[in-house]
Order: C-alpha cells, then sequence, then structure tokens
C-alpha cells in the first residue's frame, strides 16, 4: 500500500454523516464561485490594483493547474479498493494537482501579500488547510496532490506579484485576455458546460479590468460610500445574471457569464461614477 493510500485511509476513518457535510462544505470553499463575491468588494471597495491581482492570480493558477493535470494525467482515487468518494461532481478531469487546494492557495495568499495582516493570513490558512483536507476525506484526491497544489497555488500568487513588478498589472492582464479567448473558443467547441461557464467569466473579468484604472479609486470612501457601492454592485450582479435570457444553448450561458463578470469590473464602476459614489 502506498503512503498516499494509507494516509487517506486513515483520514477517512473520521467518516460520519456530519463530517461528510462538513467536508463537502470545505471543499466548496476551494471552488472560484466562492471566491467572486471577495473580489468584487475588494475590486470595489479596495483598489483597482488590488482586485485585478485576485482575478490575476486565480486566473493563472486555474491555467497552470489545467496544464499539469493535461501532463500527468494521473487516476483520481475514485473506485480504487478501501477508497470511499463523495462529491464526485466536483471531480472533474485528473487528479494531479488538487484544483481546489490550489485556487484556494493562490486566492489566500494573493490576499495577504496585498492585505498582510495577521487575521487574513490565520484564516487563509485555516480555509486552505480545511480545503485541502476536504478533497483527501471525500476521496476525490490524493494527499500528495493536495500538497502539491497548496505548493504551486502559493508560488503562482507570488509569481503574479513579481509579474506584475517587471511587466506592470496592465500588460499581464493582456496575456491573460489572450490565454482566456482561446481557452474560451476551445470550451465552446468542446462542449464543456462548466469550463464554459469559467471562460465566460475570466474573459469578461479581464475584459474590464482593461479599462479601469490599475491603482483605485483616489482617497479612502466613507462607510456610506462603502455600503452604497456594495448594494448597487450586488443588486446590478443580480440583475444582470437574473435577467439576461435562460436556455440550454452553451453559447447563452458562456455570454451570461461574461456580462455577469463585465459588470463586476467594468460597468459597476463606471455606475459609482456616475452616482458620485467614487471620484
Amino acid at each position: 500500500m502506498t503512503v498516499d493510500k494509507t494516509i487517506l485511509l486513515v483520514v477517512q476513518q473520521l467518516t460520519s454523516p456530519l463530517a461528510d457535510a462538513f467536508f463537502i462544505l470545505m471543499s466548496r470553499l476551494g471552488e472560484v464561485v466562492f471566491y467572486l463575491p471577495f473580489i468584487a468588494i475588494v475590486y470595489w471597495c479596495g483598489s483597482r490594483r488590488s482586485g485585478a491581482r485576485l482575478v490575476l492570480a486565480i486566473f493563472f493558477s486555474g491555467m497552470v493547474n489545467t496544464g499539469l493535470k493535461l501532463l500527468f494525467m494521473r487516476p483520481r482515487p475514485i473506485g480504487v479498493e478501501g477508497v470511499r468518494s463523495l462529491y464526485t461532481g466536483s471531480a472533474g478531469g485528473t487528479s494531479f494537482p488538487s484544483g481546489h487546494t490550489q485556487q484556494s492557495a493562490a486566492f489566500w495568499r494573493t490576499l495577504v501579500l496585498l492585505y498582510p495582516r495577521r487575521l487574513w493570513a490565520w484564516l487563509g490558512t485555516l480555509i486552505v488547510l480545511l480545503v485541502g483536507i476536504s478533497r483527501i476525506y471525500l476521496g476525490v484526491h490524493w494527499p500528495s496532490d493536495v500538497l502539491a497544489g497548496l505548493v504551486i497555488g502559493c508560488l503562482v500568487a507570488s509569481g503574479v506579484e513579481y509579474c506584475e513588478k517587471k511587466i506592470s498589472l496592465v500588460w499581464l492582464n493582456r496575456i491573460a485576455l489572450l490565454i482566456a479567448v482561446l481557452g474560451s473558443i476551445g470550451s465552446l467547441v468542446a462542449k464543456s458546460a462548466i469550463d464554459i461557464l469559467i471562460s465566460g467569466f475570466y474573459t469578461g473579468s479581464l475584459l474590464g479590468l482593461l479599462g479601469e484604472s490599475g491603482e483605485g479609486q483616489g482617497r479612502r470612501p466613507a462607510p456610506w460610500q462603502v455600503a452604497a457601492r456594495l448594494l448597487v454592485g450586488f443588486v446590478g450582479l443580480w440583475l444582470v445574471w437574473a435577467c439576461l435570457p435562460w436556455g440550454s444553448s452553451l453559447t447563452l450561458s458562456y455570454f451570461r457569464a461574461l456580462a455577469t463578470s463585465l459588470w463586476m469590473t467594468a460597468g459597476a464602476p463606471w455606475l459609482f461614477r456616475r452616482l458620485k459614489l467614487e471620484e
């Protein structure tokens, strides 16, 4: 028996209905959709630069993860004798490295680099560890997948910070947008529903970043301005998503995701300025 399987089986000794529900919830904290509200809050009420860094870190982490999965093609523990697998709908593609853990590590590492406070460091460490353990407990990743995802996510976050200093966020965003457009074409051709939604989100977000300042909104907003931006921003986000036509078309799903994320990075800031909520 390998070390990977031994550790996985030890973790799965904790099995109980309560633990199942808890670790499924923790696993969801590693999904991109969980971080969208946080990115929006930073982008609208913190600074454009910080919000852009978070988007770029998650984007490049996702691209690196996809490339490594295709390179290593490691099978998941799903179906292996003695392994109990749950929440398998979150386990698309191959196993190495863990995408949930990597995305979580990339987000929280970037947040700590931008806002070096003990609270974010401890909270981020706790969430990343719980996401990683959840993937092992649920039997959808080997422990080494999780460890690799944690390390690579942190490296990607630091790499984006380094590239910002060397080539600027503007050029980094342009490179990312080109990759996102090519990825969108591939997703639409392959007709992968999840990949289409993710590609739409990235393309819309990165497209919106092109028209916004890298540094931010000027002086720090007053509390009432923060509250007003959040209200206007999230109501608008919901309206864009809810009011666009629904259907079974994957192309329609792609453009709904694109429009929603474009609102986040371009539409909402434009409306903030029109409403005098920012300078």
